[in-house]
């Protein structure tokens, strides 16, 4: 909230308390992304969950197991982008999409940029 002397004392209201400026400098065009389709978009949205899981912890509500879980699901997307999305690749692709939305569902920010990266991954893949 600033005062009229133009302080910013930083103070988040919504569902992004406990992340940081950084983070959500990161994710502001993926924030764009509502119905997402082209590569460019999921690698946004991976960028952003990326960002997202190195600013969060246990006060957020993810806990150890969900962040090794998270960050081997979005390093398999990954690889699957870079892989240029083969045909025997996509069940590889959607299966770790689809269990990154499990494993972060109710942690807030990450749970919604991971159901972004869902709609986005099946716009893309049709």
């Amino acid at each position: 909230m600033s005062e009229p002397g133009g302080i910013n004392h930083g103070i988040v209201i919504g569902g992004n308390a406990g992340v940081s400026g950084s983070a959500l400098a990161a994710g502001a065009g993926a924030r764009a992304v509502h119905e997402g389709g082209t590569e460019q978009d999921v690698r946004a949205l991976v960028t952003r969950l990326r960002a997202l899981l190195a600013e969060s912890g246990p006060a957020d509500g993810v806990t150890l197991a969900q962040r090794q879980t998270a960050e081997e699901a979005l390093a398999v997307i990954e690889g699957e982008l870079s892989a240029g999305l083969p045909a025997t690749g996509r069940p590889a692709l959607t299966d770790r999409v689809r269990e990154l939305a499990l494993c972060l569902a109710g942690t807030g920010a990450l749970a919604q940029a991971a159901d972004q990266l869902v709609t986005a991954v099946r716009a893309l893949l049709g």
